[in-house]
């Protein structure tokens, strides 16, 4: 038997038997690709579906993910970046933007609230991941036209966006 030789750079040799490397970094990137889709191209719009969240393929999907703190309190995480640890680190696939409505909130500083959740839910839209916005109130059955109002503004916005999810009620449950 004739043995040839090769390039190692090429070439992995394997009991005799030379492979070439380029399928090997051609499978390399095709399987990277596949892991780095984002959660909102692999899902698209959601639904519900009886009791289930399902995907633009009808697919049950389960998000994993966290709340953002009030946002009149903790405003210091409203930003990119901690939009992107949550979601490189914690891997989640939708984050809670939790806009605070009375002590502080959006009733006393709508602008500055509004523009909270806007950078949350531009920085998980751009992220891939989705969003909640979240109107929270303690007493949202005494809020109603204003909390009608902001989802009106946030619907216009953000028209299109599989990856908006609104939130209407608070803690009250009304």
């Amino acid at each position: 038997m004739k043995t040839m030789k090769y390039s190692s750079l090429f070439y992995v040799k394997r009991k005799g038997v030379y492979y070439p490397i380029i399928i090997a970094i051609i499978s390399c990137f095709v399987s990277a690709n596949g892991i780095s889709q984002t959660a909102v191209e692999q899902h698209g719009q959601l639904s519900v579906s009886g009791n289930r969240i399902v995907d633009q393929n009808n697919d049950t999907v389960q998000l994993q993910g966290m709340s953002f703190f009030w946002s009149q309190w903790m405003p210091k995480y409203y930003n990119y970046n901690c939009t992107k640890w949550l979601r490189d680190d914690w891997h989640c696939t939708v984050v809670r933007a939790a806009m605070a409505v009375e002590s502080g909130g959006y009733l006393t500083n709508p602008a500055i609230e509004e523009r909270k959740v806007d950078t949350i839910v531009t920085a998980a839209i751009n992220l891939g991941i989705y969003v909640i916005i979240d109107w929270h109130d303690h007493n949202a059955q005494i809020h109603r036209e204003q909390a009608q109002n902001f989802f009106v503004k946030m619907a216009k916005k953000n028209a299109g966006k599989f990856a908006v999810i609104d939130k209407t009620t608070g803690k009250s449950g009304n």
